[in-house]
């Protein structure tokens, strides 16, 4: 699964944002993740900031893939959990996950998803876990 990212407006793709289609006319990103301007942890042996544009002892903010790829693989567990958890699905597969992912996906306002700018939109675990049926 490719997921892009979006900037400090949640419905802005972030210009630095990889976009499709693929060689072989495939639309990409999949989904969006939240990349940009992101606070997270950091470790104290952490000696280079530079890339950040907010330090403190343990945090930093930093913008990029590197951010938005564990927002992606966290709702991806979440759903994972789901499936096994509430669903009991002892052992989903990577394609069910993602579908519902992509399913639950929220559109940021371009227009004709899927495209190659948001894919099929942002990750919204609500509408994939939960979905109203009125989208």
């Amino acid at each position: 699964m490719h997921q892009s990212r979006y900037s400090g407006s949640p419905d802005t793709v972030m210009s630095g944002s990889g976009r499709g289609p693929t060689d072989d006319g495939r639309i990409k990103p999949d989904i969006l993740a939240p990349g940009g301007y992101i606070r997270s942890c950091r470790a104290q042996e952490a000696q280079d900031t530079s890339g950040s544009s907010w330090t403190q002892q343990w945090y930093m903010e930093y913008t990029g893939t590197s951010m938005a790829t564990p927002n992606a693989a966290g709702a991806a567990v979440l759903v994972r959990e789901y499936l096994t958890e509430i669903a009991l699905r002892p052992s989903p597969q990577g394609a069910l996950v993602k579908a519902l992912l992509v399913l639950g996906a929220e559109d940021i306002g371009s227009r004709n998803i899927p495209n190659n700018n948001e894919g099929w939109g942002r990750i919204n675990l609500e509408n994939s876990l939960a979905p109203s049926g009125n989208r």
